[in-house]
């Protein structure tokens, strides 16, 4: 498991473009392992893959049957994995959720292990976005990329303005509880709403100039991981992944200089993933 495809399909990988990023083996067995060390990562990984293919939006019948394969497995993996997460000495990120959950109270392992499988997959385009995004970003402002080759301790910076300024995750949805009116207009329970949450990061009320990419922005704000009590919870998670991912490709001397002109987007509904032409 040598690459990290900023592109959807695994299955057709050789026909359709991808952004070539290479990563150490050791290195993603590393983070794999983070979770659990008892089973192979490239076949974890796979099935984190498969089961967010099928939840989203236009999703086939055969994917469907792929990611329902890959929800079993993956819940059988973590079953597995049950009895040793009450071992306190255990510094998995999983025995680290499990006894996250029971310091407030849950010490329901069917919801850890729900979870637990939630970050795996809920920010697998998204995290994967945030990467190819950040390298586009970097290829497009050539001085901040020369910058941050001297100084990879602005790296944290980099990432946080690309997610202002272009976010991986572009929209959420929320359904309304009762009957009201929001922005005056007249709204019924369980109506939907698509929240654009890209153009409330770009709106110059909160984020003055929003259109100039400035890793030094003071006050910055982001809606890409949402607010309140529905703010994602992988926020952590997916920028700590991207920013191993970078660092590691630009310490390799990863070229970026014609990403610009060769650049597109994978197509989806709500997310917002870099593709480039294969070397």
């Amino acid at each position: 498991m040598g690459t990290l495809p900023v592109g959807r399909d695994r299955t057709d990988a050789r026909t359709r473009p991808s952004l070539p990023l290479r990563l150490p083996p050791s290195h993603l067995r590393r983070g794999e392992s983070a979770w659990h060390s008892r089973r192979p990562a490239p076949r974890t990984a796979a099935w984190a893959g498969d089961f967010a293919r099928c939840l989203a939006p236009g999703s086939g019948p055969a994917q469907v049957a792929q990611g329902t394969a890959a929800a079993g497995n993956l819940l059988a993996l973590f079953d597995d994995l049950v009895p040793t997460l009450r071992d306190e000495s255990d510094d998995t990120l999983l025995a680290i959720l499990a006894r996250e959950a029971r310091r407030v109270g849950c010490d329901d392992m069917e919801i850890v292990v729900t979870n637990g499988i939630g970050f795996l997959f809920q920010a697998y385009d998204a995290t994967a976005g945030l990467i190819g995004n950040t390298l586009l970003a970097l290829a497009s402002h050539p001085d901040v990329h020369a910058r941050l080759v001297t100084d990879p301790g602005l790296l944290p910076d980099v990432i946080e303005e690309v997610l202002r300024y272009d976010p991986p995750v572009q929209n959420t949805r929320r359904y309304v509880a009762h009957d009201g009116a929001i922005a005056g207009q007249d709204m019924h329970g369980s109506d939907g709403i698509l929240v654009v949450l890209a153009a409330a990061s770009r709106d110059p009320l909160v984020n003055p100039r929003p259109e100039r990419f400035d890793i030094f922005r003071e006050g910055r704000r982001l809606f890409t991981f949402g607010a309140g009590v529905h703010a994602c919870p992988g926020e952590s998670l997916a920028t700590t992944v991207a920013h191993a991912g970078i660092a590691q490709l630009l310490a390799a001397g990863t070229g970026l200089e014609w990403l610009p002109q060769r650049a597109t987007y994978h197509p989806s509904h709500n997310v917002r993933i870099a593709l480039a032409p294969s070397a």
